[in-house]
């Protein structure tokens, strides 16, 4: 392959009289490679960080309209009076970027003699505007994003918004129209003769739509979805192939290949072979996107099925083989680490979460539920604190090392004035994530603490906290400080022998007395082990159950708060006398009840309209309101298998807008999540379609564009149109309103809908930027933003919400700016 450095030419811009430059950068035909090595960069001064409001000038100039090229000297300018200016920076040998500038913003156009397509390979940004269109990025640094884009004759501009502050940027001719990223895979190893999966991201370096893919060879075939590849657009393709005779070696080569039209493109790679007791990776299609993920196993010794497993989560960047190699084998457990979707990944939280929980139901099979457990280092403690908090019912005990307790006592994260009625919508959307909101179910399980001195990254301040809080309500914790240890101190640190022996000794009581939870968010978590909240009053707020049974007299005792919907777990009550009526006393109002054990799928529900009004006895709960199974917030949408859908009945800027947008969460969700989604336009889905009439669908477009609107949004609360958006009774009027929310999918009882639109240009641009894929970043129902958001902060929210239990507007959870 032939390699151009970047030859730089300095474009004179004459302003008041004086003659200031630009980098332009010359990429000619017949180059197979181009690296920049000069740009212009300015120092970032944005503010926020992990929050959805972040302030930014040069953001706000891209969505406002007006931005202009920049030029050396010229002067950014922040709405508190802050300055920045643009200066020129050169990349080191390697072509590498660093420094302060690095992690802001650089510019620099790239000449092309003709229109063209090319491969993008950067690294260290957290996007890029191309032409003004924004593209995924590599934050943090991994070097496995590369994208086709679309160089025009003449100058192409390219922003690129910093990360850490390294970045490279290099441009690459494509192998092909359609081909295998043999990069970024995901791959089993193989334990014995079966079916397998893997996957491998495809390239469409062409403009157009590519939908059902489809290929395979031999025993592989392709699991290609409902969309393919997006124009310009990169989708890691599920591959599954079956393994029958195995060869006497260490690894076993598997060759596949995708057509789409007359297109093809092979690809293969080599797997490893494993025997049944050797630590081993597995794959297993997700429920969240339909894409591919592994987890990793360091399986029991002994060659017999344990009774016990240990969940172990990974740390910052940690990949998760690497994660179970740390631990010697036990003769009592399996130990399993899920990959929080990516080394990096969403801490634990949100996706991580999820992915934790579908590794543990895929790995739990043959061990008992009682003896399950949870342990993590670092990102990974701070995992153990979360999920164990979440979903307490699940783990006999606990135990994170060198942990951190939540993003604001770590790190930092968004804070709004509770004093604004926006600000406290926003405020509540945090709540899942603030872990001490939900520390009395801790309770529910024993607790080992492990923590060094030393730690220079995780400070041992965040287990002493953890101690003392503990101290005041637990009954069964330990805790262990390493006098002199670091942050890492070897496999000991996550494999420590007190440690694993706690474990050991520790067993979830199935039967108890009484039972007790508090959740933030029933569709979250609301099962407990003698009771699931289904419905809560004021959405993201604590919500409570106590129950406990006394069989002498027959009769269960419960005391709630913040709870609509309530479900007993009858079959879970042994010693109960069910040949007779229970008394079950809600809140002091008594009920009886008569049920049989012959009625497995028959539950006694519980539910009231308000939290004033009197309980009642239901047979189901309705699944077209709000509950357990189908609930907000906004960034619940994603999932169940979502589906992508751009507009494309608008005007030209507006589809152009919708798929260049769709394509940018799927850039941004690949590389956040390890995900695939189906991106489709609206006139290729049919959401009559019974094979996919479960599925969530993001809809980017407004009514006035999208085809779909009216078919999956014609009772929503919510119409975005040109120039206004209506939210309820009120109406907001303006080209430069961003909308986001979900509803429940018509037809469905389970799938949401959700959307991505702007009222117009403006409103579409401050669209853009995905915060809703970061962790920590709560968002609500609905959230409607102009872009004073960008400049002045939370005074651009003009409208924030909880929708009520019957998904309509309620006025005692939302606010509007008028």
């Amino acid at each position: 392959m032939r390699c151009r450095f970047a030859l730089v030419v300095l474009m004179p811009v004459f302003f008041c009289g004086r003659a200031w430059s630009q980098v332009v950068v010359d990429f000619p035909a017949g180059e197979q490679s181009l690296v920049v090595r000069e740009a212009l960069g300015v120092e970032s001064l944005a503010r926020g960080g992990r929050s959805l409001i972040v302030t930014d000038p040069v953001e706000a100039a891209m969505v406002r309209g007006d931005w202009a090229a920049p030029v050396e000297g010229a002067v950014v300018t922040a709405a508190d009076g802050r300055l920045s200016t643009w200066q020129r920076l050169a990349a080191d040998g390697d072509g590498v970027f660093s420094g302060r500038l690095a992690a802001g913003y650089l510019h620099v156009v790239v000449r092309s003699e003709a229109e063209r397509i090319v491969m993008l390979h950067a690294r260290g940004h957290r996007h890029v505007f191309v032409h003004g269109e924004r593209r995924g990025g590599d934050v943090y640094d991994l070097g496995i994003t590369a994208l086709p884009i679309l160089l025009h004759a003449g100058d192409n501009e390219f922003l690129f918004r910093g990360g850490r502050g390294r970045m490279r940027i290099e441009l690459r001719e494509p192998k092909s129209a359609l081909f295998w990223l043999e990069q970024d895979v995901t791959k089993p190893d193989v334990v014995g003769a079966g079916e397998y999966l893997l996957s491998m991201p495809m390239v469409n370096a062409s403009t157009d739509v590519l939908l059902g893919v489809s290929g395979g060879s031999g025993d592989e075939s392709l699991v290609s979805g409902l969309g393919g590849v997006p124009p310009l657009g990169v989708r890691k393709l599920p591959v599954r192939f079956v393994m029958n005779a195995l060869p006497d070696a260490a690894e076993q080569h598997v060759s596949f290949e995708a057509r789409a039209g007359d297109r093809l493109a092979r690809s293969g790679l080599s797997l490893a072979l494993r025997g049944a007791g050797d630590r081993h990776s597995k794959t297993f299609i997700s429920e969240i996107d339909g894409s591919v993920q592994y987890y990793a196993v360091t399986p029991a010794s002994g060659g017999q099925e344990p009774e016990a497993l240990i969940l172990t989560l990974h740390g910052a960047s940690v990949e998760a083989r690497n994660q179970a190699a740390a631990y010697a084998p036990k003769d009592w457990a399996d130990i399993v680490a899920p990959t929080n979707r990516r080394p990096f990944g969403f801490d634990w939280e949100d996706w991580g979460r999820i992915d934790a929980m579908e590794v543990l139901e895929r790995a739990s099979g043959h061990t008992r539920p009682e003896r399950t457990y949870l342990t993590g280092h670092s990102m990974g403690g701070h995992g153990t604190w979360q999920v164990g908090a979440q979903l307490p019912h699940r783990f006999a005990a606990i135990a994170p090392s060198a942990g951190w307790r939540d993003f604001w006592s770590y790190g930092g994260a968004g804070q709004f004035d509770g004093d604004d009625a926006a600000g406290a919508v926003l405020n509540a959307a945090n709540n899942p994530s603030r872990t001490l909101l939900l520390e009395e179910n801790y309770k529910h399980h024993g607790v080992y603490v492990l923590h060094g001195d030393a730690d220079d990254n995780v400070p041992v301040s965040q287990a002493r906290f953890m101690r003392e809080r503990l101290g005041g309500f637990h009954a069964n914790f330990a805790y262990y400080e390493r006098a002199g240890a670091g942050h890492w101190w070897g496999n000991e640190c996550v494999d420590w022998p007190p440690l694993m022996d706690f474990l050991s000794r520790q067993a979830i009581d199935l039967n108890p007395m009484r039972d007790a939870l508090v959740t933030m968010n029933p569709a979250i978590n609301g099962r407990a082990r003698l009771f699931t909240i289904h419905r809560q009053g004021r959405a993201m707020l604590p919500t409570r159950v106590e129950l406990g049974r006394r069989v002498a007299d027959n009769a269960l005792e419960a005391t709630t708060e913040n709870v609509l919907a309530l479900r007993v777990e009858f079959a879970a009550l042994d010693g109960m006398d069910f040949g007779k009526p229970i008394a079950v006393t809600l809140d002091g109002q008594v009920l009886e009840v008569a049920w049989s054990p012959r009625a497995q799928n028959d539950l006694p529900h519980f539910e009231r309209g308000t939290l004033d009004e009197p309980w009642r006895l239901v047979r189901a709960f309705d699944p077209f309101r709000k509950g357990a199974h189908r609930a907000g917030p906004f960034k619940h949408a994603f999932g169940n298998r979502m589906v992508f859908v751009y507009a494309t009945d608008g005007t030209a800027e507006e589809n152009a807008w919708a798929l260049a947008k769709a394509r940018y969460d799927a850039e941004v969700w690949q590389y956040r999540a390890n995900g695939a989604v189906d991106v489709v336009p609206d006139a290729a889905f049919d959401p009559e379609d019974p094979a996919h009439k479960d599925r969530n669908v993001i809809v980017y477009g407004c009514a006035d564009s999208h085809l779909h609107w009216d078919a999956l949004l014609g009772a929503a609360p919510i119409r975005v149109e040109r120039g206004i958006v209506r939210v309820g009774g009120e109406s907001v009027e303006g080209s430069d309103l961003s909308v986001h929310f979900l509803y429940p999918r018509p037809g469905s009882e389970s799938a949401l809908v959700g959307v991505v639109a702007g009222t117009g240009g403006v409103g579409r641009r401050l669209a853009d930027e995905p915060r809703y894929f970061i962790s920590g970043v709560g968002y609500p129902d609905w959230l409607v933003c102009s872009p004073v958001v960008l400049e002045e902060g939370l005074s651009g929210v003009r409208g924030a919400g909880y929708f009520g239990t019957d998904w309509s507007i309620d006025p005692t959870q939302s606010a509007m700016r008028r």
